[in-house]
């Protein structure tokens, strides 16, 4: 989706089947949001969140150098 002040976020999961007795099924999750400091720097931040690594975040700034 996209809000009127320019953020910009999506995620999507998929569910992963239990491989074991005692293991429970759970969702992947993977997406991310965007928007503009008031500096006017980009901000993306991307993700994936699964029951191996957790929340793993990776982050991307565009300055606005321009002046």
């Amino acid at each position: 989706y996209e809000t009127e002040n320019g953020i910009k976020a999506e995620e999507a999961g998929t569910l992963k089947k239990a491989t074991g007795p005692d293991a429970a099924d759970v969702i992947v999750a993977q997406g991310g949001f965007s928007y503009t400091a008031p500096d006017g720097t980009v901000i993306n931040l991307n993700y994936i969140a699964d029951d191996d690594n957790g929340f793993k975040p990776e982050v991307t700034l565009f300055y606005n150098d321009f002046k």
